[in-house]
């Protein structure tokens, strides 16, 4: 009898123990496949193709994320703040940058770039040849050429100078460049290189800093400035932004990269009185923060 019982008894202890380590393999499990689509989550959001126009301050720092495989920057802002954005919206191992593209050479959208040489592999660096320089972007050139004498091959940054018009493919997306001194504007430190992003659907043009003269001659040139989103020139600033030169582009957005009661009265009363009779829906970072256009 006594024997019996001691057997139900071990047999209970048994099953008990089973039953405890299903439920553990169990919890492990779930709590696993929670990790895993957590992480796959946060990979997927952070990897969606996207235009993203970064909070940077007075200044302008624009991410192409993932346009067919290519993480490109558009200018760094003033200071290092477009690191903790990289690092917001790019996956948190990437630390490459198939390209860096510099508008001009002005603090605000160069003085990031230095720190974000130091810490992301950059594939190209594309800059407008002759327009006019800094210290900035001189020691940014002068980093980068000593760089590449200690790197491989394969991990030296390539500089290119825009003399012109250049086209790089993307697969379906395209990036159109033009170097604001074909236009045979008068020389002015604000000229920057323009840039064009077309994919389907939408349609991206960052015109930098360029001012009056620029836009001007950018009417009479035969470019093509159809665009659904513009990068206002200047920070919205009056010097900019012309009443013809937004009826050509004719954009459904136009995002103000500006820091809040910044001392230059960016963006102008007159630029947004414009633009809101135009119809054009206006975005501005001291308002919205960064500003996010995913593409499909």
């Amino acid at each position: 009898m006594k024997r019996k019982m001691d057997n139900n008894k071990f047999g209970k202890n048994l099953f008990l123990k089973i039953v405890f380590k299903l439920i553990i393999i169990f919890l492990i499990t779930s709590f696993l496949l929670f990790l895993l689509f957590f992480i796959n989550s946060i990979f997927l959001k952070n990897n969606q193709a996207a235009v993203i126009f970064f909070d940077v301050g007075q200044g302008d720092a624009i991410l192409l994320r993932n346009i067919n495989g290519k993480n490109i920057l558009i200018d760094g802002g003033p200071n290092n703040l477009v690191l903790k954005k990289l690092g917001k919206f790019l996956p948190y191992f990437s630390r490459r940058l198939d390209l860096v593209i510099l508008s001009h050479s002005h603090d605000d959208h160069l003085g990031g770039l230095i720190e974000v040489l130091h810490r992301y592999q950059i594939g190209c660096l594309l800059l407008a040849k002759n327009l006019e320089s800094s210290y900035l972007q001189d020691l940014l050139l002068s980093l980068i050429n000593d760089n590449n004498m200690k790197k491989s091959q394969q991990k030296k940054t390539e500089v290119i100078y825009i003399e012109q018009q250049k086209e790089l493919s993307l697969n379906e997306c395209n990036l159109i460049f033009l170097n604001p001194l074909v236009l045979k504007v008068p020389d002015n430190d604000n000229n920057s290189l323009i840039t064009k992003l077309t994919c389907p659907g939408r349609q991206f043009f960052f015109a930098g800093d360029n001012e009056t003269k620029v836009e001007q001659a950018l009417l009479q040139s035969g470019f093509d400035l159809s665009v659904d989103v513009f990068k206002a020139s200047h920070h919205g600033s009056k010097t900019s932004n012309t009443k013809d030169f937004l009826e050509a582009l004719s954009p459904s957005f136009f995002i103000i990269s500006v820091a809040e009661n910044n001392r230059f009265g960016h963006p102008s009363p007159e630029v947004l009185g414009r633009v809101k009779d135009l119809g054009i829906n206006i975005k501005r970072t001291d308002y919205a923060g960064d500003i996010v256009f995913l593409l499909d």
